[in-house]
This record gives C-alpha cells, structure tokens and sequence, in this order.
C-alpha cells in the first residue's frame, strides 16, 4: 500500500485509573494490533498518555522516532489540557484520531468529541476514525485514511522539476510557486531548457536508436522519420540525466515553442519523454503546468496507476459526451495493446498537424475513472466520475471521449464558475473519496461534481 514508506506511530490516550483498566487496556491492544496489520513500520507507545508527563515523553519518543502519521486511539476521556499539547507540540505531525465508539463505560464518543472540539478551533487539521479493530469497514476506512495521508506526505517530500518558465499566452498554466509551497510544502527546481538541449546534443546516437528501434518493433505504425524518432529518444535519455541528476519525483516542462515548433532545431518533442518517465514513476507534464503535475501526482500515489493530463475538447450532446486530447505524452501502459499506438507529428487541438518532433497517438481506452484538477492557486480541487468510451470523432494525439455522471454542460459551467484553467488530468480508478479527505486535510475547497 502507500504507506510503505512513511514511519507510522501508533498511541493511546486512557485513563485505566478513573475507568475499567481491562476494558481500557484491551481497547489499545486491539487498536494496536491493526495497525500493525495494516502498516509494515509502526512505532509503538508503550503506555497510556494520561497526563501531561506523559505527553511530553510521547512527544519526545515521537519526535526522535521520526513518526510522520501518528495514529491516536482514544481510548476515554482525559484532561482536554493534554491533547492540546500533544496537538501543538506535533503540529508539523499528521494524525487519525480513532475511537471504537462502543464501549458505554469508557465514554469513547465524549472523549473524542471534546477533543476534536478543541483542536479544530485551534486551526489543527486531522482525520478522525469510528468503529472497533474488528469490523471489516473499520480496517478498510484506516487503510485508506492512511492511503491518503501517505499520499499527501509523498508530494510534501517530492522535489519537482520545472524546466523552462510557461509556454507563451498560456497564463491560467502560470505557476504559482508560493501557493503550492503553501498547500503542499514541494520542493521546486527551476532548471535552464538550454541545459536539457546541451545535454540531449550529448546523447550518443548508438543509446537512442536502440530505443527508437525496440519502439519501432512494439507499437502499431510511425508516419515520423526515423531522424525525428532517434531526436526524440534522445531527449528522453536527457530528460532522464536530469532526472537523476537533480533527483527528482515529478518534471513539467516548456515545451513550446523550443520543441514543439522546433525554435531550437533539434526536431523533437518531450511527449515520448513524458510518456516513458511516467511509465517509469516519474510523472511528468507538458506546457509547464505545475498544478496540473502536482494533480497527477496525487492521483498516482492515491490509485498506484499512472494519470494523464488533457485538454477539454468538445460537448456532444445527443449522447452528452465529453471530448478530450493531447499532443500525445500519456504513458503507454494505459493501453492493453502497443500495437494500438501510432507515432505521429504533435498536433494542435488535435487537428492541424505539426511539422516536426514524435508523440504518441491512441485513445484512452473505455473504463470507468476519475477526474480531478487543482487550481494553480492551489485552493480549490474539482473532482468527476468519467466513463470512457470509444471515441466516434477522431482527433490527433493522445485522445479521449467519455460520459460524466452528471450532465456535461452543468460540468463545464461550475468549472467556468470557478475559474478552473484549461487542463484537467484523469486515472482509471474511483479515487473520490480519498480526494476529498486530502481536501479536507490541506485546507483546499473540494468541489464534487
């Protein structure tokens, strides 16, 4: 699962002198005893945090144990004094207040209300969990309550790459490097698109072909020359030197009109590029859209599956579908079957072809998902289901055509509504809850559609 790499700390607040100390002990072993089910690396405290020396060797084990999700079982009421503490004292903590909610004698829901009442007026975020260890729903909701905080954590640790500033014109993919610093604490390198150029000028001819040909023998047609094909492998092998150079979790960059419009005369685009990292767990996005990167990334770590990045398209209201599209840099693990893929010149809108560079065209195949978007001032997050279907038009690129569950033209006037720029990114699973509980824990306004 997604917390395999985050350190979970697990603790218990009870009072085994003023309420039934079996009952009380038995409620922390059995909380215990899921957590470990469920998270390979949990940091256990020992004891009950029952008084405000207690707290403050808790505080100390956790700090020192580098606990970033700490998952507290309150097992009865205590002084309200000391959850604020332990609140303030690990406000740079995630944390899921759990209560069994079962056990009369122990005044599980008191406890816990008293507590949330407290914390939230002092402005801490948290996610709260109701229900005993042995209920199966209780287990599924702290599986994804954890999903979503590791997911969140893995954006908070990633360093992402911008290459280039944003394309000419194109405003709403400005980046906004405080917001997202703000809501999501990422680092970002801003690094030279002429550095990219040196580099793929470097890429030894040997290296690309042998991609460009293993390529050429999996996917279905080329309708590029193998000059422009050889280029584009090239600037994915220098793209990935970047990568691990500046060891990096995600990368957009300023594709226009350096690559596509080949302003610097290398006849190569990034799509392949941006198609293999994705493939290879590095997401990355076109036209310099940070917002839109960091939205797949968050639907990549909160699905495990690899997201895209389109444009919308077109209404077709007899059949209220969506069209949608992309030059071509969705990652080729979408589709069941390479052969389905066909090199082409990138396009614009999805009509007038390009002259020179590579993307990769096919149609994301039918299937349910989901759609989501950040703003690029990273306050708000628009999420829809999407069935994809067969597309009956056509267009060039990586393209797509699908049903929402609501009606189309209510979808496209609450997007105008709320200002929500012109890309929006989609992955083949339901991932709206979670999206709403991330909402919810980084303070950002969900709008569910």
């Amino acid at each position: 699962m997604a917390s395999d790499d985050i350190v979970v700390g697990y603790a218990a607040i009870g009072n085994v002198g003023a309420f039934p100390e079996a009952l009380v002990k038995k409620v922390r072993l059995r909380g215990l005893e899921l957590v470990r089910t469920l998270c390979e690396d949990v940091v256990e405290i020992t004891y009950f945090i029952d008084s405000f020396d207690e707290m403050k060797k808790a505080v100390t084990e956790i700090s020192r144990s580098q606990v970033d999700l700490l998952v507290i079982n309150v097992c009865t009421w205590v002084d309200a004094g000391i959850t604020i503490g332990l609140f303030k004292a690990l406000s740079n903590k995630k944390i899921i207040l759990w209560s069994f909610a079962e056990d009369a004698a122990l005044l599980p829901l008191t406890a816990l209300i008293e507590i949330t009442s407290t914390v939230t007026k002092l402005g801490h975020k948290f996610l709260t969990l109701l229900g005993p260890a042995e209920r199966k729903e209780t287990s599924t909701e702290l599986e994804l309550l954890v999903r979503v905080f590791a997911s969140i954590l893995h954006i908070e640790k990633a360093s992402i790459g911008l290459i280039g500033y944003n394309s000419p014109g194109m405003i709403d993919s400005t980046p906004d490097e405080i917001a997202m610093r703000r809501y999501f604490g990422a680092e970002l390198k801003h690094l030279d698109l002429q550095e990219l150029v040196a580099k793929h000028g470097r890429i030894d001819d040997i290296s690309a072909t042998k991609i460009a040909n293993d390529l050429l023998n999996n996917i279905g047609r080329s309708e590029v020359d193998k000059a422009e094909l050889v280029s584009s492998c090239k600037l994915y092998l220098a793209m990935r030197e970047i990568v691990q150079k500046y060891e990096l979790s995600a990368i957009a960059i300023r594709c226009w009109p350096e690559l596509k419009g080949n302003v610097s005369g290398l006849r190569a685009t990034p799509c392949y590029a941006l198609s293999k990292l994705t493939d290879e767990g590095v997401i990355g996005a076109c036209e310099a859209d940070v917002s839109s990167l960091v939205t797949m990334m968050l639907l990549k770590t909160l699905s495990g599956l690899p997201p895209v990045m389109l444009d919308y398209n077109r209404i077709t209201e007899s059949q209220n579908t969506i069209s949608l599209w992309h030059c071509g840099a969705h990652a080729s693990s979408i589709v069941g079957d390479l052969k389905e893929i066909s090199l082409r010149h990138p396009s614009e809108g999805g009509l007038r072809e390009l002259g020179d560079g590579m993307a990769l065209e096919f149609a994301l195949p039918p299937g349910k998902a989901t759609l989501a978007k950040i703003t690029r001032e990273y306050n708000k997050i628009v999420t829809a289901g999407i069935q994809f279907v067969k597309p009956s038009l056509v267009y060039r690129g990586g393209i797509a055509e699908g049903t929402l569950d609501v009606d189309a033209r209510t979808y496209f006037k609450i997007i105008v509504r709320e200002g929500f720029e012109h890309h929006v990114c989609a992955v083949y699973k339901e991932v709206r809850k979670e999206l709403s509980l991330c909402a919810q824990l980084l303070g950002i306004e969900l709008i569910e559609i």
